[in-house]
């Protein structure tokens, strides 16, 4: 819960510190993009940080910080120009989900009846939306969470 919670402060913070010294050229951080003066992050968060969850309650509770912590990091630094989202994916593919299934191979068809999309994320599904969030399509955007989870959290 701490590791979640203290990793996400100090990666926001460490990108506030990086944006007066940055130049015209991209620097990456934690998937953000900074560009002259102003700055682009986007904090991937949970599901579990905009749902509550059964026999969950650490995680849920660290990513419900998570989320109220880029709420509040847009808050005090839009003034700047730097713009802070989260990305909320759901299940997703990743070698955790698969280690799971595998020690317990009735969670698939369990975990894929509360998706309305029958289906699992995709790494690059939420990775596209990382993206559109550090481009200028989103220059009006700031302390928002953009929901990837198949329709679970309907």
């Amino acid at each position: 819960c701490s590791i979640v919670i203290n990793g996400s402060f100090a990666c926001i913070n460490r990108l506030i510190l990086l944006i007066p010294f940055a130049t015209n050229n991209p620097i990456t951080l934690s998937a953000s993009r900074i560009d002259g003066t102003s700055g682009v992050t986007t904090i991937i968060a949970s599901l579990a940080g905009l749902k509550a969850s059964l026999n969950n309650l650490s995680y849920s509770a660290s990513k419900f910080a998570v989320v109220g912590m880029t709420k509040s990091a847009a808050l005090e630094y839009a003034k700047t120009g730097i713009r802070i989202n989260a990305v909320c994916p759901g299940y997703t593919e990743s070698a955790l989900l698969n280690q799971l299934i595998s020690s317990r191979p009735e969670m698939d068809a369990m975990l894929k009846s509360v998706i309305p999309m029958k289906r699992y994320g995709e790494a690059l599904e939420i990775a596209d939306a990382v993206v559109w969030l550090a481009s200028d399509q989103t220059k009006f955007m700031t302390g928002q969470t953009i929901t990837i989870d198949g329709g679970t959290s309907l």
